[in-house]
C-alpha cells in the first residue's frame, strides 16, 4: 500500500474528536466553505458534510427538546 493511500485511510478511520466538532460549527457558522473546513481539519469533504448535518440535527432536536418542556 503506498504511503499516500496509507495516510488518506488514516484520516478516514480515525473517530471525530470534540474539537473538531467545535471546528465544523464555527467554521459553519462563519459560512466557511465545506472544503476550506474539510482541509482545516484534515477531513474528506463528504466526511465533513456528513458530521455538519449530524452535529447541526443533533442541536436542532435539543433545541426543539428544551422549547417543548
Amino acid at each position: 500500500m503506498s504511503s499516500e493511500r496509507a495516510s488518506q485511510r488514516a484520516l478516514i478511520a480515525r473517530p471525530w474528536s470534540p474539537e473538531e466538532d467545535a471546528k465544523v460549527l464555527t467554521l459553519t457558522r462563519q459560512g466557511k466553505p465545506l472544503i476550506i473546513i474539510a482541509a482545516n481539519i484534515r477531513r474528506t469533504v463528504s466526511a465533513v458534510r456528513s458530521r455538519r448535518d449530524k452535529l447541526l440535527a443533533g442541536q436542532a432536536q435539543k433545541a426543539g427538546s428544551s422549547a417543548s418542556r
